[in-house]
């Protein structure tokens, strides 16, 4: 059962309609890169940010409603792609009408609790039925629904009044306009003046794109591989077969719960000790690149793979998936890796993909971490080589995944400090993704609490999240208890 909210209000949010100065925004429309084609095949990113609020919904309506709208609409000005309708035929980004559709929702009732059990239940840890979630989500139709050439649109808000308990923003969006440090950006400029309009003086600084005004250009980006030309032949093919399915949007199911997990420093510190006593008692080399974030998607490529091949075993399902290859997706970014340069402050999508790649029965062996630490490392050198070495199988790579319920992907990034993303409310209390309902990924942001920790968010059918929580808990234990000096030795 779902979250009952009653909807106050559907409008739409322009940019205002005067005042644009940017040299160098382009009136009409917005064309494509070959880092933005290969999004046309996922579902939208749906992130949720749950905000201590101790107002009703009539002190909300009155003092912070028009202040939220006014800040959207002038960070539109800076972010005026996220505003556009998405051309499907060729691809691009249609901005001569922008507007961003904007819903204000109440909590009516919930579960047989009240609004601050139900916001508190909400905004943990610990397991929650993941249909709870998904009325909180604005509505924002994946691309690959659309069997017309109708211009759809990018982006899409919705903020839930818990009424003197808290709020919810859950917001909706295309990745094919924005990557998560792009978007990061916009929800920093628009939470910024939300803070600014909000605080008496002196103001606190403006954030975002506010300081380093962003840039369209897609030209900056180089092409000599020819991959536009190549992605746009996929996207067209697909579409004339038939309306494409999303790489990673499967179908949830009924049973899902949704988790939240932190590794901190000391786990990584653990699982990194570890794996190098691994490799030194076995004779075997290290892995070639051991950084917080590689050590986290090893520990949990591992659990994964352990949890998934239990249950089969629990069951006598005699599909021999141990066998065969597993894969980890991730995205890794552009700026750093592409060898020239390219403003910090890109508006769109400057990322690639990595592919990981090992043997279940060997993640799940005694040296499973070791072997998914040196395929995540080795994947990340790579790309640290060449972000394009095997760029031209980007897409049918990826759609692998939607074949194997042992491919797991990631999606979201530590680096992007999402909880620090202030509307004048404080900072988040929590973040969820509800696009991993659907795609069997794993999302990723930092730690909230937890200094160089990473929060981990994860959705499964009850039976496997018991699994791979049993087996998440137990892992770090034992490996604390191998690891940690003896402090009677």
């Amino acid at each position: 059962m779902g979250v009952d909210v009653e909807v106050v209000e559907r409008c739409e949010i322009s940019p205002p309609a005067t005042g644009r100065v940017e040299e160098e925004r382009a009136e009409e429309e917005v064309g494509l890169s070959m880092m933005d084609i290969p999004w046309l095949f996922f579902p939208p990113t749906q992130p949720l940010f749950f905000y201590s609020y101790p107002h009703s919904l009539s002190h909300f309506s009155s003092s912070t409603l028009p202040l939220l709208k006014l800040s959207l609409s002038r960070s539109l000005l800076l972010s005026f792609p996220l505003s556009s309708r998405l051309l499907l035929h060729p691809p691009l980004l249609l901005c001569s009408s922008p507007a961003v559709s904007l819903t204000v929702a109440t909590c009516t009732a919930a579960a047989s609790a009240d609004d601050d059990d139900v916001f508190r239940r909400l905004s943990t840890h610990r397991p929650r039925d993941a249909a709870l979630f998904h009325p909180l989500v604005p509505s924002l139709p994946p691309i690959s629904d659309s069997s017309s050439d109708a211009p759809v649109p990018v982006f899409a808000a919705q903020v839930t009044v818990f009424p003197n308990s808290g709020l919810c923003l859950g917001l909706a969006c295309h990745h094919v306009v924005a990557d998560a440090r792009t978007f990061n950006l916009f929800l920093k400029t628009w939470a910024s003046l939300s803070l600014q309009l909000s605080s008496p003086a002196p103001h606190p600084p403006l954030r975002g794109f506010f300081g380093t005004p962003p840039y369209y250009d897609r030209a900056v980006l180089r092409d000599p591989r020819g991959l536009l030309h190549r992605f746009l032949f996929e996207w067209w093919n697909c579409r004339r077969q038939a309306p494409p399915s999303p790489v990673l949007g499967g179908v949830g199911f009924p049973d899902m719960v949704r988790s939240t997990f932190v590794v901190g420093t000391t786990d990584m510190a653990c699982i990194r000790r570890w794996i190098l006593s691994q490799c030194n008692a076995g004779n075997l080399s290290h892995p070639p690149h051991l950084s917080p974030y590689v050590l986290t998607c090893a520990f949990l490529w591992v659990v994964w793979v352990k949890a998934h091949l239990s249950l089969r075993a629990h069951d006598n399902d005699p599909r021999p998936t141990d066998r065969g290859p597993v894969y980890f997706g991730f995205i890794a970014g552009g700026l750093t890796r592409l060898g020239y340069p390219v403003p910090a402050s890109y508006f769109g999508n400057c990322v690639g993909f990595g592919r990981a790649e090992a043997v279940a029965h060997e993640l799940a062996g005694e040296t499973g971490i070791v072997v998914a630490a040196n395929a995540l490392g080795s994947t990340v050198k790579r790309l640290d080589k060449d972000l394009f070495a095997e760029a031209e199988r980007w897409i049918s790579d990826w759609r692998a995944f939607s074949e194997s319920e042992l491919h797991v992907t990631v999606v979201g990034s530590p680096k992007v400090d999402l909880y620090d993303t202030d509307f004048g409310w404080g900072r988040p209390g929590k973040i969820e993704d509800i696009s991993i309902d659907k795609s069997r990924a794993i999302s990723l942001h930092e730690s909230r609490d937890v200094k160089g920790g990473i929060e981990v968010g994860i959705s499964l059918p009850k039976p496997k999240m018991d699994a791979f929580t049993s087996l998440f808990t137990a892992g770090l234990k034992v490996m604390k208890q191998m690891t940690l000096p003896n402090p009677n030795s």
